[in-house]
């Protein structure tokens, strides 16, 4: 019975019907008693739906997977590293210095002068080795006009050159069409000579594989372009301070070019003349090859037809 219940005390002598009573009393205080209310716990449902065991598989393949290629990548990448480091240790090493080089199309200049201007005698390695940078340094030589320097794996190194061609002494040296010193002449050389003209002084030439003074220039270019069939009559190129140019003639006479414009048409009017007329000594002027001049005697002059009949 609750604590607040109030209980009735049988008297003596009451008989059964107080029992009774009180028994009916309790029951009504049980059910109006307050109770406590029933509480059911209920554990929530999983939010999380349920995943096929087959895709969970799958994706466990596929993570693992992905772990293999990663692992396959890094790999690849230190097999690379690793061969780049060893290609440089051996690039770099002893084992790889040029230890043949050898140079073919030179006949002026020795093997030895060309290889030595490369660089190539003290055994460099190959992969060191420039070779733009030598090629440029073996045409600097005064009778190379073109170098090519190429390598052959694994220790040799070949050279090949094409020489200048002289085409006039100039004072007491070899030239080539450009101007370059190339050599001293020799005792004798089929080849035409540049000088300064008569009363004019002549400047000092450089060493050979420097250019010669711009006084020269024009006789150099005369004798570059002059046709095969007038050269026999040429004795040597004589040049002015002012450009104009003069040959001495191996007949004893001269003919005046002037400067070096139209030197086609110079050449074949003086060719014409000297086929066709009987100069003698005198001095032919053919600066203005449509009209060329006969000096017959220094007060006249007679101007020489170079046509048929002329």
């Amino acid at each position: 019975m609750p604590e607040h219940a109030v209980r009735t005390r049988r008297r003596a002598g009451t008989g059964w019907w107080r029992d009774a009573v009180d028994k009916a009393v309790d029951r009504v205080e049980n059910l109006t008693a307050p109770r406590a209310p029933d509480i059911t716990v209920v554990a929530p449902a999983s939010t999380a739906p349920d995943v096929d065991p087959r895709m969970e598989q799958r994706r466990l393949e596929v993570r693992a997977e992905h772990n293999r290629r990663r692992l396959r990548a890094l790999r690849a990448a230190v097999i690379a590293v690793v061969a780049a480091l060893l290609a440089v240790a051996v690039l770099h090493s002893p084992l790889l210095v040029v230890r043949r080089a050898r140079a073919s199309g030179e006949v002026q200049t020795a093997e030895g002068d060309i290889l030595r201007a490369g660089g190539l005698t003290s055994h460099p390695l190959m992969i060191g080795l420039s070779l733009t940078r030598s090629a440029a340094a073996i045409e600097r030589l005064p009778w190379i006009a073109t170098a090519r320097v190429r390598r052959s794996w694994p220790d040799t190194v070949i050279v090949t050159v094409t020489e200048r061609v002289p085409v006039a002494v100039v004072v007491s040296d070899l030239v080539d069409v450009s101007g370059r010193v190339l050599s001293p002449a020799p005792g004798f050389a089929p080849l035409l000579a540049v000088r300064i003209d008569t009363g004019a002084k002549a400047p000092a030439l450089p060493p050979p594989g420097a250019t010669i003074p711009a006084v020269y220039r024009p006789g150099v270019q005369v004798v570059a372009t002059m046709p095969a069939a007038l050269r026999p009559r040429v004795q040597a190129v004589l040049v002015r301070p002012d450009g104009t140019v003069r040959l001495a003639l191996t007949n004893g006479t001269s003919a005046l070019l002037g400067d070096t414009t139209a030197l086609a048409a110079k050449f074949e009017a003086l060719l014409t003349i000297l086929e066709r007329v009987d100069v003698g000594r005198a001095p032919i002027d053919v600066s203005v090859p449509s009209a060329p001049v006969l000096l017959t005697s220094p007060a006249a002059a007679a101007t020489v037809s170079t046509h048929t009949g002329g």
